[in-house]
């Protein structure tokens, strides 16, 4: 688009996302500039959007070339400590979840002086799912690692801080 200005012609580049009909951007070229104004990206569409001006038979030329992002990546599941619980019994709860496609299954891969309870869940769930580590011997290190794989088969190797916990210098 090329704009009159006041008998000033300023060209500017008015990017709107024909799927969500909403303006992404706006970019001017005061001058003579020309070549490549900006980028934008539409988050809800991934689709990017490269903003120019160009020279054509004298004439400067706004465009747009719209290049579509595809289906955003897929993230892995991921788990956090999300308590510690100095007990007795020591208890260490960890929450998993795939936010994307959903949980499929939790499988415990090292256990070590500890008792695991993973509860039930449906399958494709992208809440958290909270699974409580129990210390059986107090005196002793206790060690506990997961494999949790979500309904896109990825995984991941849950392992925070190796679960040896130790709270004010106890182990």
């Amino acid at each position: 688009m090329i704009a009159d200005n006041g008998g000033a012609f300023s060209p500017f580049v008015a990017v709107l996302d024909g799927a969500t009909d909403s303006i992404s951007a706006i970019y001017s070229a005061p001058g003579e500039i020309e070549g490549a104004l900006g980028v934008a990206v539409n988050p809800v569409t991934n689709r990017v959007y490269v903003a120019t001006i160009s020279v054509s038979n004298g004439a400067r030329v706004g465009s747009v070339a719209v290049i579509d992002g595809g289906a955003p990546p897929v993230l892995p599941p991921a788990c956090r400590i999300s308590q510690i619980v100095a007990g007795p019994p020591r208890q260490l709860v960890v929450a998993m979840q795939a936010a994307d496609t959903g949980l499929q299954s939790i499988e415990p891969f090292t256990t070590y002086n500890v008792s695991v309870t993973i509860p039930v869940f449906s399958p494709g769930t992208t809440d958290p799912v909270l699974v409580t580590a129990t210390k059986l011997d107090q005196s002793q290190l206790y060690e506990v690692a997961f494999t949790v794989t979500d309904m896109a088969s990825l995984q991941t190797s849950c392992d925070p801080v190796d679960f040896t916990v130790s709270l004010a210098g106890a182990t």
